[in-house]
């Protein structure tokens, strides 16, 4: 069965209702090529239980590999390196982000930001806390201005389908 980890998942393993799968995890040598946090999801008290799959987030952004080779960008590894290759893209008549005008992308991008620029603690003060002094703080802020910024990569015709322009979560 496909299942999500998770309270249910500890349910079943701890009632011997699964068995493990570590002679697959051996096998395919899931220490080498999997995140330690996937692992880790699938694995209690040392043995795994489950075959990562579906495996999705809110802070996961997809590039094309061959859109960036057209003006010669690099592929990039942070916020910072996002910019120089979406003014590349631009400058080569490339529509460099593709985007619905839908809020709750809008909101999954702000997140990215988010996490990305200010981190799992950041997000939590923001999210989590509702703390007004990160907000008013310069970590916050650079994670507003590149979320900002990222509009003027976005393609003018992806707001006439929608009806709208792009909002702010």
């Amino acid at each position: 069965m496909q299942f999500n980890t998770g309270k249910q998942f500890d349910d079943l393993v701890e009632n011997d209702l699964l068995s493990n799968v570590d002679a697959l995890a051996k096998a395919e040598n899931w220490q080498a090529v999997m995140p330690p946090a996937i692992l880790a999801a699938v694995t209690r008290d040392g043995h795994a239980h489950a075959v990562p799959v579906d495996i999705h987030g809110q802070n996961w952004m997809f590039f094309s590999n061959a859109a960036l080779a057209k003006p010669g960008a690099q592929s990039p590894t942070n916020w910072d390196d996002v910019f120089p290759a979406l003014d590349k893209l631009k400058a080569a008549g490339l529509i460099p982000l593709a985007f619905s005008g839908q809020k709750n992308w809008e909101c999954g991008l702000f997140n990215a930001v988010l996490s990305g620029q200010a981190g799992a603690k950041g997000f939590t003060r923001f999210w989590g806390k509702l703390d007004t002094g990160f907000v008013k703080g310069p970590v916050f802020r650079k994670a507003a201005e590149t979320y900002r910024r990222l509009y003027n990569y976005v393609d003018p015709a992806a707001a006439a389908a929608t009806g709208t322009l792009p909002r702010r979560c």
